[in-house]
């Protein structure tokens, strides 16, 4: 036989040996397993979690810091909301940026709701200058004596 050639006999033997290796050593591969199903699964199994609540720590800092922030913009979003209602504030731009100026003379007048029935009686009742002409007419008056 050659150096270097594959024999079928050869490679036969060998894994006879390999299989009676195996049988002899079957037991010792069993408790092999079993220890380490036994220590390094749990093991595994722990390091996973630990590393899962570091994680998940993390995540509880940043959003705790974003509430944080948010809380405080909120904070300061309701104060430029409290400053921009200020009944004071709202004066002094009326009077400075438009011009406004308090009305010293106030009238305040009473509008009732009419019915459907009452308005065609008005409409019947009309002299020649129309509702409408009485309606402005009443409000240059009430104008011309603000002026007053």
């Amino acid at each position: 036989m050659r150096k270097g050639h594959f024999s079928g006999e050869r490679f036969i033997n060998g894994l006879q040996k390999i299989i009676d290796l195996k049988n002899q050593d079957r037991s010792a591969m069993i408790i092999f397993l079993m220890i380490f199903i036994m220590l390094i699964l749990p093991m595994s199994i722990i390091i996973t979690q630990s590393l899962r609540i570091v994680d998940l720590n993390y995540q509880v800092e940043n959003l705790e810091e974003n509430l944080s922030e948010v809380q405080a913009e909120n904070s300061q979003i309701e104060r430029q909301i409290a400053e921009k209602k200020n009944l004071e504030r709202i004066e002094r731009l009326a009077r400075e940026e438009l011009n406004m100026v308090e009305a010293e003379n106030t009238r305040d007048l009473a509008l009732t709701p009419q019915t459907e029935e009452s308005q065609v009686l008005a409409a019947g009742e009309a002299d020649s200058t129309g509702i409408f002409e009485e309606f402005v007419q009443v409000f240059r008056r009430a104008a011309a004596a603000s002026f007053d």
